[in-house]
């Protein structure tokens, strides 16, 4: 077992920023497909600005900007099969048990110590909610009914957040 952090930021009223970062447990198998899928997305975005900026200056140092947009589209078709090529053998190593592509968690946002989570997983989210069952307020009904066999709940049932801010 491993971790991959997750982590989200907020400004205040005073316009100062505070972040959190939270290790989410994963296995091992999943962080390394989830690493590498966030490499073939980032490294295509990078070769895409890569490419733009590269078509840019070649139109620009060949004064025609015909050949900089042919010169681009065949560096898009080209990048656009490296990543296409790169993202099937990434799903190819992905373990069966698992559900995505991407990470378990993702954070939503907060509001003042109230944190929001977005699960992947149903099976993930309850085991989440279990480990967590102390901290957990503003329940949604699903989660309230994974509260109830846990014994605490009592408190934590479904009711609307007020939003005092006009």
């Amino acid at each position: 077992m491993t971790t991959l952090a997750v982590s989200g930021s907020e400004r205040n009223r005073l316009s100062r920023t505070r972040g959190w970062v939270w290790d989410v447990p994963h296995c091992v198998a999943c962080k390394q497909h989830i690493l590498a899928a966030e490499m073939v997305q980032v490294g295509t975005l990078l070769l895409i600005a890569v490419s733009a900026i590269g078509a840019t200056i070649v139109s620009l140092l060949s004064r025609s900007w015909l050949f900089g947009v042919i010169l681009l589209l065949g560096w898009l078709i080209a990048i656009g099969l490296i990543a296409i090529t790169s993202w099937a053998l990434v799903r190819r190593s992905r373990p069966a048990n698992c559900t995505g592509m991407g990470r378990a968690v993702r954070y939503l946002g907060s509001d003042r110590t109230c944190h929001s989570f977005y699960f992947q997983s149903g099976f993930y989210a309850a085991e989440f909610v279990r480990a967590n069952e102390s901290k957990i307020v503003n329940a949604s009904a699903k989660v309230a009914g994974i509260l109830k066999s846990t014994g605490h709940g009592e408190h934590q049932v479904p009711r609307r957040l007020i939003n005092k801010r006009h």
